[in-house]
This record gives structure tokens, C-alpha cells and sequence, in this order.
């Protein structure tokens, strides 16, 4: 088993698959982990440092077969993560970084695959005004609680645009330095399982 750092946006250009287990819990951050989870990507903006978002099994065949990054760490914060790209995406559509983002790079196989049509759904969005607070999809209703949190810490009182947010420089910051753990092993589905709940 070897660990190493892997940065969101070879994620993105590779369009390698990661998967959140039959074993995790359903997607249900609230609006409070929303807002934490922006201010704390605000905070280490500001301060210039990376930040971790958790940790990642790359379970690979013993064979030498293909293999699955699954997600043993952090699947909130990830999960979330997308639903602010997905909202980007479509409000920056412009911004030439965007062209980079595909959003079929998460899978979660958690109960039954009714997350997945759910998360699938958020992904299929091509209007900003689609994502609704008050949407019964997790998936989407957290994007637009991330929309107006967005909004409001972009915009000053009068609704114009802060004089020192970049777009890009906050897309450059999300791609280059948001990074997972990554640990790679070849071992079986009893053992990944160990390995996720000696990490939690």
C-alpha cells in the first residue's frame, strides 16, 4: 500500500471516475456546512495555502487490472465541492479553465443508485436559475444555497462586484490547490472497508 498527493485538476483532465461506496452515508450536508466549508476555501485563498480534502482509495486489481478511486474520506466536502464547480460552470461559462470541467468524475453507489440519479440530475443543469434552495434534490438545493452564498460574498451592499475578486484567480485556486490523498492498494473489499473505518 503507497500514499501519495493528487490535485483536483488532474482529476479533471484525466476524467478519472471517483466513487463514493455502497458504504458511506447519503450526501446531507445543511446550509451551515455549505457556508463553513466556502469560508474555509475563502480563508486559505487568502492565506495562499492548499487545501485538503480528503482521502482516497485507488484499489486497483492484483491482476493488473483496471481501477476504482473510492472515497474514504471526505465525501461531503467532495460532494459539495462539485456542486460548486457544477454552479460555476454554468454562471462563468466563459472562463477558459471551464473548459476543462466534466462532471461525470464522481459516482456515489450509495442507496441503490437513487444518489446517483440524484447527483446525475445536478450534473444535467444547463440554467444557473435551476438550482433551487428549496429543491427536494440534495444535490441541488445545495447548489443553490452555494449559488447565494457566492453571490453575497462576491457582491458589496449596492450588488456590484467586489473591486479585488477574479473569477479566474478563484478557479486557479480550485483547480491547482485543493488536493487528495490518495492511497493505493490492491486490496480486496473486506480490507478497503478496514482501511475506511480505521481512518474515521
Amino acid at each position: 500500500m503507497t500514499g501519495n498527493g493528487k490535485l483536483l485538476i488532474q482529476f479533471l483532465k484525466n476524467v478519472e471516475t471517483i466513487v463514493i461506496p455502497v458504504y458511506q452515508r447519503n450526501y446531507d450536508w445543511k446550509i451551515e456546512h455549505c457556508r463553513k466549508l466556502f469560508q474555509d476555501l475563502c480563508s486559505t485563498i487568502q492565506k495562499r495555502r492548499m487545501h485538503f480534502f480528503g482521502g482516497i482509495v485507488s484499489v486497483s486489481d492484483p491482476m493488473g487490472g483496471t481501477f476504482d478511486f473510492l472515497i474514504i474520506d471526505g465525501q461531503q466536502r467532495i460532494s459539495t465541492l462539485l456542486c460548486l464547480l457544477k454552479y460555476l460552470s454554468i454562471q462563468y461559462p466563459d472562463t477558459p479553465c471551464m473548459k476543462l470541467f466534466q462532471f461525470n468524475w464522481l459516482e456515489t453507489q450509495v442507496n441503490n443508485g437513487k444518489e446517483d440519479n440524484l447527483l446525475r440530475e445536478l450534473c444535467s443543469l444547463t440554467d444557473v436559475n435551476s438550482f433551487d434552495e428549496n429543491s427536494p434534490d440534495i444535490y441541488i438545493r445545495n447548489a443553490g444555497i452555494i449559488k447565494s452564498i457566492f453571490h453575497q460574498s462576491i457582491t458589496n451592499d449596492d450588488g456590484s462586484i467586489k473591486e479585488l475578486f477574479s473569477i479566474d484567480g478563484f478557479l486557479e485556486y480550485l483547480l491547482n490547490d485543493i488536493y487528495f490523498v490518495v492511497v493505493e492498494t490492491v486490496a480486496g473489499l473486506s480490507k478497503t472497508i478496514q482501511i475506511f473505518n480505521t481512518i474515521n
